[in-house]
């Protein structure tokens, strides 16, 4: 059984994974870390140019019935030859993550919608460590007004951390 093919590795400038998604965290993790789809029919795309002065990173968890899906674009703007390294490291980014039917229970149901600004500091960055101070503040569409039919009400939460990835297992310490 082939359970997924692969182009590349995540650090890579780009990578490629159709199939079954494992562990897929988008960003810092604020909103989507550890997801795993198990219906062997997702798409991870992530690119970025060689000096990782920008890049997207995105993912659908089923090309024939998407209910998930969206991406994580980010740009390093201080990055410049010259500059001290940990300033070049300095990133700014924005993520937009939905899910189409949060409850497949419920009818008529609105969509999930999750929007994030972000700032990180990647301290170390390579193929097999990875350590970000990270500032990420999220915005959620909850659930329909009250007050004002047709409109929805809007959850903000904010997330300040330091991410350490080590290969595949990641750990977090956030606030």
């Amino acid at each position: 059984v082939v359970r997924y093919v692969r182009y590349g590795h995540i650090a890579d400038p780009f990578y490629a994974r159709f199939g079954e998604l494992d562990y897929v965290s988008i960003g810092h993790g604020f909103i989507m870390s550890g997801y795993s789809n198990y219906d062997r029919r997702g798409l991870r795309l992530n690119l970025s140019n060689k000096t990782k002065k920008f890049g997207v990173e995105t993912m659908i968890n089923n090309l024939g019935d998407p209910t998930i899906f969206g991406g994580r674009a980010y740009i390093r703007p201080l990055q410049k030859e010259g500059a001290p390294p940990i300033i070049n490291r300095l990133e700014f980014g924005g993520t937009y993550l939905t899910d189409i039917d949060p409850d497949p229970t419920a009818e008529d149901e609105d969509p999930l919608i999750a929007l994030v600004i972000d700032v990180g500091l990647p301290l170390i960055d390579n193929r097999l460590l990875r350590l970000t101070l990270y500032d990420d503040l999220a915005f959620l569409n909850t659930k329909p007004s009250v007050d004002n039919p047709g409109e929805t009400e809007t959850a903000t939460g904010n997330a300040v951390g330091l991410g350490l990835s080590i290969s595949k297992a990641l750990f977090k310490v956030e606030y």
